[in-house]
């Protein structure tokens, strides 16, 4: 099968055979309408090189305004503005429109320097030509552009694929990076615990032994000042545990199941109450608080809350504290109440944050590391956690999992 141009070059060469004209050429119509550049053009036997010329003062703009031009002789002086016409010394010219499907695609032409004698046959067989190379050139124009979008979007699924692949590994270096930072926090987390316990151990020890050994060498501020420092280690020590914690819970990913948050509760409450027996605290828990999240870090989640409205009912002779849910905005929320010595809400924004603590030591001990643990436990499960509350009137902790 003859290439594309191969089979232009035939056609126009046919064309001057047939209509016995020194010249023929095929012209494809710009989408100005103003201009045409030739296909495949035939001199004397001969393809000779394409070229573009305007249609104004032209037969062929004649032929393209959907009329069979035929000029059997003196077309040099009809088209007296046609220079190219004139320099060739053209005398017969005979052209038909390409048309396909209604869309103008150009013309057919031939000429001769010669008179032309036209016979009944030539304007049909013209016609019908024309119209052949018309659906031809269509066909391989849209092809070409198809093959062109298959080529575009081959390069654009190349260059993306290439992005991805890119992407990927940036990603894939970021996790181990990423591994690795855990993997030596980690490490220095229970480096750091190992290496502090050691000496706060000892500080407590040698303390409580000069308390044993010396107590009567010692008056009361040197006693006061042995048991602060015994305090203070007591407090560290938690410290470190509350550090630890936290880092867990940031690297644990969370294994999701059903489970029965009002039992979870009521064993902290337990708990927090087998430690604390002086204290007598209301509690109300409502039944069968349920939701999808991981057993381990819930517990951890409600140590932390419940604990801090134990520690700071304290105060209080009718304490109490109290968990159930509401659905806000179409979501279920956990709420934990108490009605402790609670908070001024212009420091809320604090409130999650590790070591910013809302109330002095003297008043409430702690680390400063629980609702922080809380705060990373409940964005594991992709919750949400906030407070609301007013100063001696109590608190209330919202939770979403």
């Amino acid at each position: 099968m003859l290439a594309f141009d191969d089979f232009l070059k035939e056609s126009v060469k046919s064309l001057a055979k047939l209509y016995n004209t020194q010249f023929a050429f095929i012209g494809r119509l710009h989408a100005d309408k103003k201009n045409v550049t030739t296909l495949a053009v035939c001199a004397g036997n001969q393809i000779v090189d394409n070229f573009t010329y305007s249609l104004e003062g032209t037969p062929c703009k004649d032929v393209l305004d959907l009329k069979v031009e035929l000029i059997p002789d003196n077309a040099s002086e009809l088209y007296a503005e046609d220079e190219m016409l004139v320099q060739m010394g053209i005398q017969s010219y005979f052209g038909h429109p390409m048309i396909a499907e209604e869309t103008m695609m150009g013309l057919v032409s031939v000429m001769d320097v010669g008179p032309l004698v036209i016979e009944e046959w030539a304007e049909p067989i013209l016609e019908l030509f024309s119209n052949r190379l018309a659906v031809e050139i269509e066909r391989f124009e849209v092809t070409q552009e198809l093959e062109q979008r298959k080529k575009d979007l081959e390069l654009k699924v190349a260059d993306r694929t290439e992005e991805i692949e890119k992407q990927a590994n940036i990603i894939k270096e970021k996790n181990n990076a990423l591994e690795e930072a855990n993997a030596e926090m980690k490490s220095f987390c229970y480096s750091v615990s190992h290496d502090l316990r050691a000496p706060l151990r000892g500080i407590s020890g040698f303390s409580e032994v000069i308390l044993e050994d010396y107590e009567d060498k010692l008056d009361e501020l040197g006693k006061e000042y042995l048991h602060r420092i015994k305090d203070t280690t007591v407090n560290m020590s938690e410290l470190i545990d509350g550090m630890l914690q936290l880092s867990r819970v940031s690297h644990q990913e969370p294994v999701i199941e059903e489970i029965n948050l009002s039992v979870m509760a009521e064993e902290v409450l337990v708990s927090l109450a087998g430690i604390d027996k002086s204290r007598t605290v209301d509690i109300t828990i409502s039944p069968d608080l349920s939701c999808q999240a991981d057993r381990g870090l819930v517990v951890i989640l409600l140590q932390n809350i419940l604990g801090n409205a134990w520690k700071y009912t304290a105060n209080e002779n009718d304490a109490k504290i109290i968990v159930s849910q509401e659905f806000i905005d179409g979501k279920k929320v956990f709420l934990i109440k108490d009605n402790g010595a609670g908070f001024d809400m212009k420091f809320a924004g604090k409130l999650f944050e590790p070591f910013k603590r809302l109330h002095g030591e003297a008043e409430f001990t702690g680390s400063g590391i629980g609702l922080a643990t809380a705060k990373s436990v409940v964005q594991k499960h992709s919750g949400d956690i906030w407070a609301e509350s007013k100063v001696n009137e109590g608190s209330t902790f919202y939770f979403t999992l």
